[in-house]
């Protein structure tokens, strides 16, 4: 059994496969715990989706033993089934979709979303909000009264795009820790995570609904706790707003 403070990781689905070949579901389910324990890792910000794993591991068994290939399946959704209600339970979600329908879709962008990639939807939301939101932003926060604090480098960089945009950028974490007070919901920070793949989004403000505060109770915590390194990555990616504008390409 993987302890929770390992440091396990598997570098490709192939690989993965391969090892899951030999585990129980009781080990599946224990990589699964330890990730969602473990999902903030300083030196990637990508884990592998095991979900991926399992499902080439079922082709590669339904190739070798066609004659099981329903049993194959059974077990294959099965593990889905149960990947989907730990997401679920560790996140306070509900799962509203068909249990009768792709459970390998489902899973896999559901593991994708709040486990693999996790923390890049995370810098997207935050990136996303501030630059649709910067008017608002500026006004409510009271910014222009920083202005004159603002430093040249933030000035340079938006010096011909949005002024209000680098005002933020020079006073990001007075902004950040007032976006934390926000009352935003489930499908608005899914909304504008997974900005511009929309379709991403839709599929999983179908399938799933908020049972309290997804906001509030997971990610301002997540972040909080690991406030420095995701700070620094919001702001690299605010500064690639100085040329591109996001609402320009949605």
């Amino acid at each position: 059994m993987i302890n929770s403070n390992s440091d396990y990781s598997v570098v490709s689905n192939s690989e993965a496969a391969s090892i899951i070949n030999r585990f129980t579901p009781e080990m599946i389910e224990d990589i699964i715990n330890n990730a969602i324990a473990n999902k903030f890792r300083n030196y990637t910000n990508q884990l592998v989706n095991i979900v991926a794993a399992i499902d080439q591991n079922n082709k590669i068994a339904m190739a070798s033993l066609p004659d099981f290939a329903n049993e194959i399946k059974q077990t294959g959704d099965d593990l889905y089934t149960s990947i989907i209600e730990r997401i679920c339970a560790a996140h306070n979600l509900s799962f509203i979709g068909d249990t009768n329908g792709d459970l390998y879709s489902i899973a896999y962008t559901m593991y994708d979303f709040f486990i693999s990639q996790f923390n890049l939807y995370m810098y997207n939301f935050f990136t996303t909000y501030i630059n649709r939101e910067k008017n608002t932003l500026y006004e409510n926060l009271e910014l222009a009264n920083r202005k004159k604090e603002t430093p040249q480098y933030s000035k340079k960089i938006y010096k011909n795009d949005s002024p209000k945009l680098a005002i933020i950028h020079a006073n990001l974490e007075y902004v950040i820790d007032n976006i934390f007070s926000y009352d935003i919901d489930f499908n608005t920070f899914v909304d504008y995570a997974c900005v511009p793949d929309r379709v991403k989004g839709n599929f999983l403000m179908t399938n799933l609904v908020d049972n309290g505060n997804f906001f509030r109770n997971f990610v301002v915590p997540y972040y909080q706790a690991n406030y420095g390194l995701i700070t620094s990555s919001i702001r690299f990616e605010l500064q690639g707003l100085a040329s591109t504008e996001i609402s320009d390409i949605i």
